[in-house]
């Protein structure tokens, strides 16, 4: 791939997986701040498979971007990497430490692949405590769930969106206009893995 700003520049997204009843009507989203977000939905699922649906989607949306620090409320998904959880997993043969077959596998092990490729860090947020952006994926996640439909920013099917949106993003804090609600810097305290 051609190294551009967008495949060298930090940009955050944000996901977040809904179920009604687990296992049940499922939906995830994924949102970047200020830019570009899309959801999906599932008939028959549990709220662990849609948090990893969501990550997993978002990576393959972003995949013009070198570095993305994913932000997720679910603990599930950030202690995989932030405590290694992983590595376990694949030294027992994708086994527990109580040598049950990893739940999910079908999803953990292209996403652990994919973070096990570098760029990729993660970020836990507490959820419903009013952190817009993942008040925002958690919306989107909740409504296709229910609706059982998928949604997705037009602007992704126009080539060169990564660069504009980093372009409308630098505008932004150069005007003083935060990008991520938290303030101050969006990646202090991310875990870098690799």
């Amino acid at each position: 791939m051609r190294r551009t700003e967008s495949t060298t520049r930090r940009v955050a997204v944000y996901t977040d997986g809904a179920c009604l009843d687990n296992p049940g009507m499922g939906g995830w989203a994924w949102v970047l701040p200020d830019g570009p977000y899309e959801s999906g939905f599932d008939s028959r699922t549990t709220n662990n498979r849609m948090e990893l649906m969501a990550v997993i989607r978002a990576l393959e949306a972003l995949a013009g971007f070198g570095n993305i620090e994913v932000v997720t409320d679910s603990r599930y998904v950030s202690s995989c990497f932030e405590e290694r959880w992983w590595e376990g997993w694949e030294r027992r043969g994708w086994k527990t430490a109580s040598r049950k077959p990893v739940k999910n596998q079908d999803l953990w092990r292209p996403l652990v692949g994919r973070v096990l490729d570098g760029g990729v860090t993660f970020r836990w947020v507490k959820g419903h405590r009013g952190n817009f952006w993942n008040e925002f994926a958690d919306s989107q996640a909740n409504e296709a769930a229910r609706m059982q439909t998928s949604n997705r920013s037009k602007i992704m099917d126009s080539p060169g969106w990564e660069e504009r949106y980093l372009a409308s993003r630098d505008a932004k804090e150069k005007q003083g206009t935060p990008t991520d609600e938290l303030g101050g810097d969006p990646f202090e305290g991310s875990t870098q893995l690799f």
